[in-house]
Parts: structure tokens; sequence; C-alpha cells
């Protein structure tokens, strides 16, 4: 009677620890698997914002006014002051900055310069609207948007490559851009 007793014990442990061993390894596929399509999702998200705000600069550079003619304006009228909004989206890369280590190092790098370039141009705007702006001269506040438009135009190209690096690092994913076809100012490139 013994031995039938330790062997249904025997079976019971082992009936135990092969039921622990299938929910562990259940666990860890639904975590890797979660993981995986959690990482998909974070590409994706970002390249589509990094998308939307490229597509954004282009068409900023091609409304603006020229150079020549916002100089004129300025000695024209002293207290002009261009209105400029800044419409940056940020919201997926600011909320995802812990998750940034699932992206490769150099996309990484390209990703912090693109937002890093954004920001840059918000704090230009900024400026914009400071009384400050007023006291510089017409040659100087030309000046101040020639670097503008200089730094909206290096956060396009940046944003171009980034949306490129992301293409050959996840080709799986099929990343294309979006582009907005009865948009008013779409332009020869699509955008």
């Amino acid at each position: 009677m013994d031995g039938i007793w330790t062997n249904r014990v025997l079976l019971g442990a082992a009936v135990s620890v092969v039921i622990w061993t299938a929910t562990q390894i259940i666990s860890f596929s639904q975590a890797w698997r979660s993981n995986i399509l959690g990482r998909r999702n974070l590409v994706r998200s970002l390249y589509s914002e990094i998308d939307f705000n490229t597509k954004d600069l282009f068409l900023f550079l091609e409304k603006s006014i020229p150079m020549n003619v916002l100089q004129a304006e300025f000695v024209r009228n002293p207290d002009l002051v261009p209105h400029l909004t800044d419409a940056r989206h940020t919201l997926i890369y600011r909320n995802n900055i812990k998750n940034l280590h699932h992206i490769d190092d150099r996309l990484i790098a390209q990703i912090v310069h693109f937002y890093g370039l954004l920001d840059k141009i918000k704090e230009q705007i900024d400026g914009l609207n400071r009384h400050s702006f007023l006291t510089i001269s017409a040659t100087g506040r030309t000046k101040t948007f020639e670097r503008l438009f200089a730094n909206v135009q290096e956060c396009e190209d940046a944003g171009i490559q980034a949306l490129g690096a992301f293409q050959q690092q996840y080709p799986k994913l099929s990343l294309n851009r979006h582009f907005r076809p009865n948009h008013p100012h779409v332009g020869a490139t699509g955008y």
C-alpha cells in the first residue's frame, strides 16, 4: 500500500511540475508576443508622428514668404511680427521615451536629433513673440527668419532621413509615408 501511495504522490508531483512548466511557457510566450507587438506599435507610431511633422515642415517652407519680401515688409512696418504657430506633434515621442531602448541605437540618435530640432524651432518661434524681437533691425529680423527657415529645412531633412532609416531597419513592417492628396498645398512631391 505504501508503494501505491508513493507512486500516486510522485505522479501528482510530476503532473504539478508539468502543469506549472506549461503555464510558465504559456506566460512567457504571451509576454514575448506582447513585447513584440508593443515594439511594432511603437515603431509604427513614431514613424507616423515623424512623417506628419516632416510634411508640416515641408508645407511651412513651401508657403513661406520669400526673404526679400519679408525684409521689405520689416523696413516698411517696424512693428511687424509675422504670425507663426508651433504645431509640432510630440505626444507619441514624449510618452514613449522610456521605451526607446527597443529601437536600434543609430535610429534612436536620429529620432532624438529630429525632435531636438523641433524643440529648437519652437524656441525660435516663441522668441518672435517676445518684445525684444521688435528692437532688432529689419536686417536682424530677416536674419532671425533665415535661421528659423534653415532650422526648419534641417529638421525636415532629418525627418526624411529618420523615416528612411525606419524603413530600412524594419522592412517587415512595410512602413510607408501617408500623403495628403486633398490638401490645398500639395506640391509636386505629393505632400
